[in-house]
């Protein structure tokens, strides 16, 4: 490794080895020389191959109100490049209206302050996207941005938040696992109608909804059909009654009807399997942890902040087929990735299984929430962390 300095004041990157030439980031700029005294600046240990720098990795974040700071998981990113600086890279947090057409003026945690500095860096080599909110994908900046990495061949993922019902049509081209697909479609009150006849119980799901939210079940009775959702339970004595109420929800967002699934249980209560996954060096997607989470009082959803709860997988292991779940996150990770013609290096997949032993696919991620587990978070930063090495140097050669 060698030190490089970074001075706040004229934004400049330095080393002082005489006579020598480094370069870094994605447009290979050149580091200058510096002989004078470097303790007013900001050293760093980079690792160095032939004059080349290690890559520096680029984290998306979001722009937040005032645009002198950024919005996302302050803390996942600093895990990142404390992990990254063991191995020599750099690792800056960005925004998209913090990128200019050759350098980033982004964002690095000093952890001797614990304090976030602002500090001006050339292209990354790679980006990873962590914008944390959709509608901040929807943004001028953010499509500009875009633009920029795809004219300067900049590798980049995840692009976006998926949407369910294009994730839905995706995966069902698959013939090696459509099987293990809920039956769903488009919301309609004929579909609803059709659904609701075949299978008494339908889920419903907005097409961006996430944690639980934009999520309701609709069950068939004698006199009438109930409707629950995270915070309340109804009752309608028509599907035209219950389709008028759903009318301003509907008007937000798309939404999925889904056949309900019987899942497995323990203690009474259902489970479902959240399934954390990274693409390795050989570009096969492997299982970085799997979850256990727990239905709570409310059996809508196994998300935590929403009553869930996490049980070691350790208790349900010898009921599950881990082999059969490698097989389907492999398929879902190509399938995805040539169907949205995007590089999806990470995503997690929520599985259902039942009493019988079949599996079903109930949501697929690109961005995960951080799992609970240390053993799940640690291995996957280590998964994470090779990824973005591997690809920023193959884009390098």
């Amino acid at each position: 490794m060698i030190q490089v300095y970074y001075d706040p004041t004229k934004k400049n990157w330095y080393h002082q080895l005489q006579s020598q030439k480094f370069t870094w980031g994605k447009e290979k700029k050149v580091i200058s020389y510096f002989g004078g005294n470097v303790k007013t600046m900001l050293p760093f240990s980079i690792s160095e191959n032939s004059g080349r720098l290690s890559p520096i990795v680029g984290i998306l974040a979001g722009n937040s109100k005032t645009k002198t700071t950024f919005s996302g998981n302050a803390a996942t990113f600093i895990r990142i490049q404390k992990e990254l600086e063991k191995q020599g890279s750099l690792c800056v947090v960005f925004t998209p209206s913090s990128v200019g057409a050759s350098e980033v003026n982004g964002f690095y945690y000093l952890r001797k302050v614990k304090k976030w500095v602002r500090i001006k860096t050339p292209l990354p080599d790679i980006v990873y996207n962590r914008i944390p909110y959709r509608k901040m994908e929807k943004d001028f900046d953010y499509s500009q941005l875009l633009t920029l990495l795809e004219q300067k061949n900049i590798p980049y993922f995840n692009p976006s938040f998926f949407s369910k019902w294009s994730v839905y049509q995706s995966l069902r081209q698959n013939p090696k696992i459509q099987s293990y697909l809920p039956d769903t479609t488009l919301y309609s009150l004929d579909s609803l109608i059709m659904m609701i006849e075949k299978y008494k119980c339908v889920y419903l799901k907005s097409d961006q909804g996430h944690k639980g939210k934009g999520l309701f079940r609709i069950r068939k009775h004698n006199h009438g059909f109930s409707l629950a959702s995270l915070d309340q339970q109804l009752h309608f004595n028509s599907l035209i009654e219950l389709d008028n109420y759903l009318g301003p929800f509907l008007e937000k967002d798309k939404y999925l009807v889904q056949e309900s699934i019987v899942s497995d249980t323990f203690e009474s209560k259902r489970y479902d399997i959240r399934i954390l996954v990274h693409l390795s060096h050989d570009n096969h997607y492997r299982i970085s942890g799997t979850g256990i989470r727990l239905s709570g009082k409310n059996d809508l959803t196994t998300h935590v902040p929403n009553g869930g709860k996490i049980i070691s997988l350790s208790i349900v292991e010898d009921r599950i087929n881990e082999k059969l779940l490698s097989n389907i996150v492999e398929e879902i990770g190509h399938q995805l990735s040539k169907d949205l013609k995007a590089s999806i290096g990470e995503f997690s997949v929520d599985i259902g299984k039942t009493p019988k032993n079949d599996y079903y696919i109930f949501e697929v991620n690109s961005k995960p929430m951080v799992f609970d587990e240390p053993h799940i978070r640690n291995d996957g930063l280590a998964n994470l962390i090779a990824f973005l090495i591997t690809q920023a140097k193959d884009y390098q050669n």
